[in-house]
């Protein structure tokens, strides 16, 4: 391998598997690019769908493969391209995933995490499981020395939590500042979200899942989070446990990342009238929803999807930086980047939480 190539890890073609890990020219930054050495990236559930290779994700990349995988990845920045001032070569950054055109209706009125041709980092876009990326530099971050850049890896999904449960667009604080929280969902952006309610003030902090590792990580972190109950949707009534720790009232904010039948009825009941629900779950298939409780409870439905750019951003760092929230303990394992197929074996089992692959096997 010269020093003008590096690793990367590849949808190589369709279909289930096929990544690979190859040796690729490493292109320079053009106009507008930034080019970074990539110091962490994390493994998330869209990267073990790109696994999987559902008909929905097979739709969307089968005419661009190869493509280097990974959206949530940070790094230091190696060199830019003309015209790019808001990063210098040496800046350790961060990566936003969502790639906006910058002139369509939603990107002029202040959505471009939305924008109506929106794509993705690691999807349309040669990603972040790599030695090297070269990416658009307004997608890069500028993070304090304070954040380890193997946290500054997760900051892209800490954003989604903390849009989630620290305020979405017009929706004000919700049930934080002395409410009630309940997340549907321990994975890591669930336990995130939980975690920021309590920063944000939140009175009590309730999650509920029913994967047993998943439950069992939950229980074995609820106190470095703040959560205050963990209940195993297998065999605990969620709505009844909001109720006896509310006072039968119900609790302000409900934030879902489960996205399923069970988790849609119980979150619904559960929230006090004129709760607020923050929808983060995508299920792909029909879910019912009892419109009537939603209107005559006049509860708010906001879905988030992506961070507001770049006002997520800057409060996730703030909390991270201030040590308000802590990520570390949700990280399972740190992999180099070769052992890829053994993290997303690990984390298709169930296995593991949260693994972040480093191109560096030392730092491993």
């Amino acid at each position: 391998m010269t020093s003008r190539e590096a690793n990367a890890i590849v949808k190589a073609r369709p279909g289930r598997g096929q990544l690979e890990l190859v040796c690729r020219e490493r292109r320079p930054p053009r106009s507008g690019e930034a080019q970074l050495r990539v110091g962490a990236a994390g493994i998330c559930g869209t990267d073990l769908e790109i696994f999987l290779w559902p008909e929905w994700l097979a739709e969307r990349m089968s005419g661009r493969l190869p493509v280097v995988v990974g959206h949530e990845l940070s790094g230091v920045v190696e060199a830019v391209g003309p015209g790019v001032g808001n990063v210098a070569v040496g800046d350790r950054v961060s990566v936003e995933s969502h790639v906006s055109c910058g002139s369509c209706g939603n990107c002029a009125a202040g959505m471009a995490h939305v924008c109506e041709r929106l794509t993705y980092v690691g999807v349309e876009h040669d990603g972040g499981f790599a030695e090297f990326a070269t990416l658009p530099a307004y997608l890069l971050r500028v993070v304090p020395p304070s954040i380890p850049i193997e946290i500054a890896a997760m900051l892209e999904p800490f954003g989604l939590a903390v849009r989630a449960a620290a305020g979405a667009a017009g929706s004000g604080e919700g049930g934080l500042r002395g409410g009630s929280v309940l997340v549907s969902g321990c994975g890591p952006i669930g336990l995130m979200a939980a975690a920021v309610a309590r920063a944000r003030g939140a009175r009590r902090v309730i999650v509920s899942e029913k994967a047993p590792r998943r439950l069992a990580a939950a229980r074995r972190l609820a106190g470095i989070l703040g959560i205050d109950r963990v209940v195993d949707t297998a065999h605990d009534d969620v709505v009844e446990v909001v109720r006896t720790m509310t006072a039968r009232r119900g609790v302000d904010l409900w934030i879902d990342l489960a996205g399923s039948r069970d988790a849609l009825r119980c979150g619904v009941e559960a929230l006090v009238p004129g709760g607020e629900a923050r929808l983060l779950g995508t299920a792909f298939d029909d879910v019912p929803l009892r419109l009537s409780a939603v209107v005559m409870k006049e509860l708010r439905l906001v879905a988030v999807h992506g961070r507001l750019l770049f006002e997520t951003w800057d409060l996730a760092v703030e909390l991270l930086a201030s040590g308000q929230v802590d990520l570390a303990p949700l990280v399972s394992r740190v992999l180099p980047l070769q052992a890829y197929s053994s993290a997303i074996e690990l984390l298709l089992e169930g296995e593991a939480l949260k693994i972040l692959l480093v191109a560096d096997p030392a730092g491993a």
